[in-house]
């Protein structure tokens, strides 16, 4: 703590300044650790971190926290016995109920399952990863993809302009490649802007107003093998690349630390 305290240049501004201590801190903090821990550990290591940071802050609930880590025990036999879509595992209905209730953020998603199940299945199903969330508006077969954004205004849409980098309204197929690039450049809060003005009010939209980790808690339902993947990402956007590539071994850095 001393050595990062004496080595941390001085700024004029005391918060610009004990935010790059902070953040000094934190690295240091990863990299010592991390020396004493089995490589399978440090991304687990750097998860607790940003968890510890987000909670202390507030923004990171501690319902969401406790349906991360115990998720099994909320879900209830019932829901399971109940499950009214039969492309989905009845296991994967009962931990979305089991969200549902725990997190007030995903009210409405189990009907929004049933109303919109082909955008769904498509998404739940998907086996490579993304760090996306299912489409927003009308179920796939609801029209013609060219009436997908019939009631979204030109007025409205060129307010959109900068954010979705295109000119015109898209057809369904050209929405769904510029959220896919979106969501690819890390820009969560455009789409939100996009869902929210084109469909407001509804599950779909409000969905992409989720933060990184309550992805993390819908893709734990729905598509469990890509949660690793997804808290690789959420540690990547809320602490940096720098915490996702274990620091190799420094005997050097290791010898002056002690």
């Amino acid at each position: 703590f001393g050595q990062v305290v004496a080595q941390c240049p001085s700024h004029a501004n005391f918060q610009e300044h004990l935010q790059v201590l902070i953040a000094r801190l934190t690295e240091a903090v990863y990299v010592n650790i991390c020396r004493g821990l089995f490589k399978k550990d440090k991304s687990i290591f750097s998860l607790l971190i940003a968890v510890q940071i987000l909670r202390q802050c507030k923004s990171i609930a501690e319902a969401e926290w406790n349906f991360l880590l115990r998720a099994g025990v909320l879900v209830k036999a019932e829901d399971e016995a109940n499950c009214p879509v039969a492309w989905l595992d009845p296991k994967k209905w009962g931990l979305l109920c089991a969200l549902e209730r725990a997190v007030p953020a995903f009210a409405g998603t189990c009907k929004d399952v049933t109303e919109r199940p082909k955008i769904w299945q498509e998404w739940v199903e998907r086996r490579a990863y993304s760090n996306d969330l299912p489409m927003p508006g009308p179920d796939l077969d609801a029209g013609d993809e060219d009436d997908l954004l019939a009631k979204v205004g030109d007025d409205v849409w060129a307010g959109l302009k900068e954010e979705s980098g295109l000119d015109a309204k898209p057809r369904r197929a050209q929405f769904a490649a510029m959220f896919a690039k979106l969501t690819e450049e890390g820009r969560f809060s455009a789409m939100a802007t996009i869902a929210d003005s084109c469909f407001p009010g509804t599950v779909g939209s409000k969905l992409y107003g989720l933060s990184h980790f309550q992805r993390i808690l819908l893709i734990k339902c729905c598509r469990p093998p890509h949660v690793v993947f997804s808290v690789t990402d959420f540690v990547k956007y809320d602490l940096g690349p720098r915490f996702i590539d274990p620091p190799p071994f420094d005997l050097e850095g290791s010898t002056a630390d002690a």
